[in-house]
């Protein structure tokens, strides 16, 4: 493909790790996050910088918006889950994470947050602030087995339905999760 435009003005200053599109009817906006600790929102047509969202220590792995909401989570290097309103430009919270965060999703049906973390997977539950539960992998190959360090999840995927959890780990491994708040 042909490269139609570059975003120069404003940039960040170290590696772009993570950029998604928001359609919007009204305002459609591209959120970028970079190893420069920041997320910025785009005007999509022009590519003019609406905000700067300053607020993690490390670099930012992963980036998601909750669906039919003007929410993005942000998670990072510095195990913090930080949660903004896109059009407000405005910081709404945080989780804290005892492990570097490699990949975050919201959940399409529910009002969690999960996190892939270098510990495996959290589940928060945004209204409770309560984690839901947390899912730690063993190695399935048994030359693995003696690994000091937890099997870390690098990526994470919901089905339609939004009751099952695709994982990817570091252990080469996909894991399938049926999620389901306990009572």
């Amino acid at each position: 493909g042909e490269c139609k435009f570059t975003v120069e003005q404003n940039a960040h200053t170290d590696w772009v790790s993570c950029v998604k599109f928001y359609q919007s009817t009204k305002e459609p906006i591209v959120v970028s996050a970079s190893w420069d600790k920041t997320i910025k929102v785009w005007d999509n047509q022009t590519m003019a910088l609406k905000h700067t969202f300053i607020g993690h220590s490390g670099q930012i792995n992963s980036l998601d918006m909750a669906p039919q909401t003007f929410y993005l989570a942000s998670g990072g290097k510095d195990g913090q889950a930080m949660i903004w309103n896109l059009l407000d430009g405005k910081y709404l919270g945080k989780v804290e994470c005892e492990a570097p965060i490699n990949s975050l999703k919201f959940a399409p049906k529910k009002y969690w947050l999960v996190m892939g973390t270098e510990n495996g997977i959290r589940v928060w539950d945004l209204r409770e602030k309560v984690t839901v539960t947390e899912l730690r992998a063993s190695p399935i190959d048994p030359n693995l087995k003696s690994m000091k360090k937890p099997v870390q999840c690098t990526s994470l995927a919901w089905n339609k339905s939004g009751n099952i959890l695709f994982a990817g780990f570091s252990d080469n491994i996909i894991r399938v999760y049926k999620i389901a708040k306990s009572s």
